[in-house]
């Protein structure tokens, strides 16, 4: 595993951030870590960083304990901080960072040129950051953050405050560092559509725990509504499927879709559905009701 947390607790004062976490984080894969505010997400991502001291459990990048092999493992490492940039020129930025990792001459001018490239950011890297939209900055951070040629991108909250087209530039990004970088991203959010579009892999997290894991079929696999189904049958009448056995409550969903609520807690062959079949009404489809993401998120609201 790219990263490997167990058992992580740290606490500030009577507030529990993190509250004994446990999760992975595989190659070559963009993995979402959602949650609200507050959640501690950012916590998470300090101690992986060796910006935190957890005060219990441990921390792995690439099977090396953080504590102890910190500086060596940070190298493999491309960090994009939720932190404004100083008030330089972008290329100002890239040159020193180059110099920080030990590129110069023509070495550093290459490097410069191949993260510039990467992130599209040719046209205003010379300009000050300042004078950069919000997205042209997020993305020279990312240049920066690519310049080692790190395994692992850590990024949060990488996308706070962008308009929607710098959103989808930023996400449509990552998605090429993974699948034609060969990348691993790990990349805090509070906005599930976007966890949901480009994630492989999602980590929910909510007043320092672990609400839930998995891909995104794993987790909606998980979390099905007890007694509540979902039917495409073609010219049956609403009312009697209200009147078949079983049948709490009948929701139309759309044309010739319902949304059927029964008593029985999950059963795989609902009441009704032996009647249609006994009756040879044909169905076109039936499943289990599962919470769409949206939903799971707003539970973990605080």
């Amino acid at each position: 595993m790219i990263i490997q947390v167990e058992g992580l607790k740290k606490s500030y004062g009577r507030t529990k951030a993190l509250a004994g976490i446990d999760f992975s984080v595989p190659p070559r894969q963009i993995v979402g870590f959602l949650g609200p505010n507050g959640a501690g997400k950012s916590t998470a991502i300090g101690i992986l960083m060796q910006m935190i001291h957890a005060d219990a459990g441990n921390a792995y990048l690439f099977g090396e304990d953080v504590e102890l092999h910190g500086p060596s493992v940070r190298r493999r490492v491309g960090l994009i901080p939720d932190a404004a940039l100083p008030n330089v020129s972008g290329r100002q930025l890239l040159k020193h960072s180059g110099w920080h990792l030990g590129y110069s001459g023509s070495e550093l001018g290459e490097q410069m040129a191949r993260v510039v490239g990467l992130v599209g950011g040719a046209t205003f890297y010379e300009r000050n950051t300042r004078t950069m939209s919000k997205g042209q900055r997020q993305r020279i951070k990312i240049a920066n953050a690519l310049l080692a040629d790190p395994e692992l991108i850590i990024a949060d909250e990488p996308t706070a405050g962008l308009d929607p087209v710098s959103r989808q530039t930023l996400l449509k990004l990552f998605s090429e560092l993974v699948h034609q970088e060969a990348k691993t991203v790990f990349f805090s959010n509070h906005v599930i559509s976007e966890v949901e579009k480009v994630s492989d892999h999602l980590i929910i997290l909510n007043k320092g725990e672990i609400q839930t894991m998995g891909s995104m079929e794993e987790i909606k696999a998980k979390m099905t509504i007890p007694g509540m189904y979902r039917l495409e049958i073609k010219n049956y009448d609403v009312e009697k499927l209200g009147a078949l056995p079983g049948v709490g409550s009948v929701r139309v969903e759309a044309s010739n879709s319902y949304l059927i609520r029964t008593p029985e807690e999950g059963s795989n062959i609902p009441q009704f559905l032996r009647e249609l079949v006994e009756q040879n009404v044909p169905i076109e489809a039936f499943s289990r009701k599962q919470i769409e993401l949206e939903e799971i998120f707003k539970e973990a609201q605080p």
